[in-house]
């Protein structure tokens, strides 16, 4: 059985697998944007000393959701935002890239990681968020969970091929060892890597490496390689 039934996993609490869960204090505030031109399909992410943004494109041309990450110090700050102020900064913020003509607030939920504490049993595998909720920064939840597929499917289709029954203990090991090490390098940089952009001092530096880095394509496809979890990618 593969269960992949997102963070409050009923399969993952039948099968009696223990899961560690920590609440950040984050808040993810969930906006629907009307755009003055097409997003071609285009999503972008922003890392300020506002909070990270994600802006994602929805099936109309002209529409698009944004996920903005607030912690508590930019909450306190943004109290006295009114929708002006918070369009003009989603402008700003998206400046040169897509023009916001609208910005209206859908609704919030807090954030919080929940990691299981092992993701095989007998017969049973854990996927996605059932397996990992992490903080929601650079896709990278949404990438560990195909990266964790793609291992999976390749050891089923081995075994397969050599007669193997898909549910042998042996297998599901193998494919623990096999994702342990790139989950765990994924959830000590999704940790961190907020915090750190979200300083402000640190402002002018976040842009001119962003900046590099998209300008240097062999450094940027390294990165993007690497956190889809092409490990054979060195940088």
């Amino acid at each position: 059985m593969v269960a992949a039934d997102g963070t409050q996993s009923h399969c993952r609490e039948l099968l009696k697998i223990n899961h560690a869960e920590k609440k950040s204090g984050d808040v993810a505030h969930i906006y629907q944007l009307t755009l003055s031109e097409q997003h071609n399909h285009t999503a972008y992410e922003r890392f300020t000393n506002c909070g990270v943004l994600a802006l994602l494109p929805l099936f109309e041309k002209n529409k698009a959701q944004l996920v903005w990450t607030i912690t508590p110090r930019v909450a306190k700050k943004m109290a006295a935002w009114n929708h002006d102020a918070i369009l003009y900064f989603l402008q700003e913020t998206f400046e040169g890239r897509l023009l916001i003509a609208d910005a209206k607030k859908i609704t919030e939920f807090p954030l919080k990681t929940v990691i299981a504490k092992k993701q095989i049993a007998q017969s049973a595998v854990l996927l996605g968020n059932a397996a990992h909720t992490i903080y929601p920064v650079a896709a990278q939840g949404f990438n560990l969970g195909l990266h964790d597929v793609a291992i999976l499917a390749n050891i089923l289709m081995k075994a397969k091929k050599n007669n193997k029954r898909i549910e042998e203990w042996s297998l599901l090991k193998k494919y623990e060892e096999q994702i342990n090490d790139h989950q765990q390098a994924i959830f000590c940089v999704t940790n961190s890597l907020t915090s750190i952009f979200e300083l402000p001092f640190i402002g002018n530096l976040r842009g001119l490496g962003l900046l590099t880095t998209d300008l240097m394509h062999p450094i940027k496809k390294k990165l993007v390689n690497r956190a889809m979890g092409n490990t054979n990618e060195k940088i």
